[in-house]
């Protein structure tokens, strides 16, 4: 019984997050109108579009948006927490604040813990039996979310390490051709995609309204938490502090670190034959038996009988 409960509540909290989730990403406007007028061949208005758009798009979406919002602006959190949690939500790629997060949180429990009171009145189960589930229901929705958050941050620094190399060789080659650092940001976000180029998008943007470059690219580094990239806004610092030239610099950071991601592909493939190691010894070899010694199996005990 409250192995079903779980299940419940875990159903109950992946569909709820994935409707935040959803409500939390920034779209891009432009691109959405561009998109919708190459499919159309018409330019609708805002309010069109609005009345066009799904009831869950249109009406449910605000209404969970201005309800988690009010939610936490009355949740008491400390600075550091807030800061430390919005930390992990910029690293995971998620623009919602600690204040948000922590009322979804709270808002999907309070769907779950609802769902297990309405399940307990239909089956009849006793009240201990309630608290339990409900307190399972309460630690598998936190866990869930702690797990979701880590992943999101895991996945996420990987893509940007993965993505550092080729855009790092275009930065290179664009400030070698003539371009100044921040045109050949520009050319770079302009031209690919992906996190990094995200996170460097934004940089551009500090820079382009006044920020100091060594506040913008210190402020890449901390979003981010890569080490390779930490390494490149060094290097570059560096290079800005002491006037030594830029582009070669860049160079060099390119150079270095397609030559991190190659060793870190040949660490991964090292580490191959160990963990494949299990599953032979387990899974493949037991079958692999069972084929080539069960014929002869019937043979052997009736040698040994006689």
């Amino acid at each position: 019984m409250q192995i079903f409960i779980l299940l419940g509540g875990v159903i109950v909290y992946l569909a709820v997050l994935l409707l935040f989730e959803k409500s939390a990403v920034k779209a891009n406007r432009l691109s959405v109108r561009l998109l919708s007028i190459e499919k159309q061949g018409e330019i609708e208005t805002d309010s069109e579009s609005e009345l066009n758009a799904p009831f869950l798009q249109r009406v449910l979406q605000p209404g969970v948006k201005k309800g988690i919002h009010w939610l936490g602006t009355i949740l008491p959190m400390s600075e550091n927490a807030s800061r430390a949690l919005t930390e992990q939500l910029r690293q995971a790629g998620s623009y919602q604040t600690a204040r948000e997060y922590i009322a979804s949180q709270i808002a999907v429990m309070g769907v779950a813990i609802a769902g297990v009171f309405l399940f307990s009145r239909v089956t009849s189960m006793s009240g201990g039996t309630t608290l339990y589930a409900t307190l399972i229901t309460v630690f598998a929705v936190y866990t869930l979310a702690r797990f979701h958050l880590t992943g999101n941050i895991t996945q996420r620094k990987t893509q940007i390490e993965n993505g550092m190399p080729d855009v790092m060789d275009l930065l290179s080659v664009s400030v070698s051709a003539g371009l100044g650092f921040d045109q050949a940001l520009l050319y770079v976000v302009e031209r690919c995609s992906g996190p990094l180029v995200d996170e460097l998008e934004i940089t551009q943007k500090e820079i382009a309204l006044g920020l100091a470059r060594t506040e913008a690219l210190k402020r890449l580094s901390a979003r981010c938490d890569v080490e390779p990239l930490h390494i490149f806004v060094s290097a570059i610092i560096q290079a800005e502090t002491l006037g030594i030239p830029i582009s070669n610099v860049l160079t060099t950071q390119a150079d270095n670190i397609r030559n991190m991601h190659r060793q870190k592909i040949e660490e991964r493939a090292a580490k191959l034959p160990v963990k494949i190691l299990l599953p032979l010894v387990f899974l493949v070899f037991p079958n692999l038996f069972l084929i080539v010694l069960g014929p002869a199996v019937p043979g052997i005990l009736a040698a040994f009988g006689g």
